[in-house]
Parts: structure tokens; C-alpha cells; sequence
């Protein structure tokens, strides 16, 4: 994460800093599933929230780099839903970084682009992970941790983004983003020989300074 913070450090002392570079605050909302996990629909919700730096490298493309928190996994299936049997809830934490490439379109009456396409990689390190079995009926045992199954998340994660955002005003951006794994998310064996991979939307507010 060095690089990173160093790209930062830059934006703030740079003399040319209001030309060609800009910073900004993220508050931002995940909506996530996990591929393979039997637990369909993007039901898990956590904050992304962070920091961006940005690079004009032209009037009408800028680079991206974003430090956020994120919060993700998947959420157990209602009780009447068709394999109640081993309901769980997958809780993860990570610290990510999206290095993106944003392409403006659509001027409005003072010049200015108000609709942003962007693609890019997330590289994201995971901090915690939470796994629960819940209970498939009111009458059955409490929920209870699975440890043996936090230990075997992988530590680091690539994923594909793409997204696009609506800026009212040049410097308040409204976004949605759609975020692919393209590596599998857990070490161990999974019943059925199936691969986990992590898939979320993103729905993002950013300020810049």
C-alpha cells in the first residue's frame, strides 16, 4: 500500500497540484454475493469508504487511484429458501485499491462533462474475515462462528471494475461501479468442487477538494 499513500503525499505538496492533480473523500455502499457459495443475490451490504487521487492526463481522461476501507462477502439465504440446511453469513474486510482510468462524456451548458465512464483493476488486502452458520429455523441452535473456515480466505485479491458516475456539480460525483474477482477467493476445499469468487456493485458519493 506504500505506493499509494505516496501518490497522495504527492497531490497535497505539489506545486502544479491544482492543474493537474486533485484529491477527494469517498463514502460509498457494497452490495455483494459470492459465486459458488449457494447464496444467490447481492444481499450482503458494508461501507467503502476512502480517499482518491487523480491525474488529468488530458481534458478528457484522468487517472484514478482510490485508498478505501471495504466491506464485503455474502449473506444467508432466507429460512424458506430451497438449502436452509447450512445458512451462513461470510463478513470481509479489506483494505482496496481501485487504479482506474475515468473517460468523460456529455458536456453540459458551462463546459463542464457531467457523466464519467471509468475501468480498471482493484487490488484489495484482506483484514478480517467473519464467518457464521445461522440457524435454518427459530427452534434450531444459535448461530455460531466456523474459525476453521476464516483461516483459509485468501490474503489478496484482483479484481476487473467498471462503472460510471453523474456529476451534478464538477466537483460532487454520484457513481455506481460493478466489481468481478479474477482470483479465487478461498484456499480450501469447497463441497462440490466449486471456486468462490467475490462479485459486488459499488455505489459511491466522492468530493473532491
Amino acid at each position: 500500500m506504500k505506493p499509494t499513500l505516496t501518490f497522495f503525499l504527492l497531490l497535497l505538496i505539489s506545486p502544479v497540484g491544482a492543474q493537474r492533480f486533485g484529491a477527494g473523500a469517498i463514502l460509498g455502499l457494497n452490495a455483494s454475493q459470492i459465486d459458488g457459495d449457494n447464496q444467490f443475490g447481492y444481499r450482503q451490504f458494508g461501507p467503502a469508504v476512502g480517499l482518491r487521487g487523480i491525474a488529468h492526463l488530458s481534458d478528457r481522461v484522468d487517472l484514478q487511484v482510490e485508498l478505501l476501507y471495504s466491506r464485503r462477502g455474502s449473506a444467508a439465504r432466507n429460512q424458506d429458501s430451497e438449502n436452509p440446511a447450512n445458512p451462513v453469513d461470510i463478513n470481509l474486510q479489506y483494505a482496496e485499491t481501485p487504479i482506474l482510468l475515468a473517460f468523460k462524456a456529455i458536456e453540459n451548458w458551462d463546459g463542464e462533462y457531467v457523466l464519467h465512464f471509468c475501468s480498471g483493476f482493484s487490488y484489495s488486502r484482506l483484514l478480517r474475515s467473519k464467518v457464521v452458520a445461522k440457524r435454518p429455523n427459530p427452534a434450531g441452535p444459535d448461530d455460531f462462528s466456523i474459525p476453521e473456515i476464516e483461516k483459509d480466505f485468501r490474503r489478496n485479491e484482483l479484481g476487473w471494475v467498471v462503472g460510471t458516475a453523474y456529476l451534478p456539480i464538477p466537483q460532487l460525483s454520484i457513481g455506481l461501479r460493478h466489481v468481478l474477482a479474477l482470483t479465487p477467493l478461498y484456499k480450501g476445499d469447497v463441497p462440490g468442487g466449486k471456486t468462490l469468487r467475490s462479485y459486488y456493485f459499488q455505489m459511491q458519493v466522492a468530493y473532491q477538494f
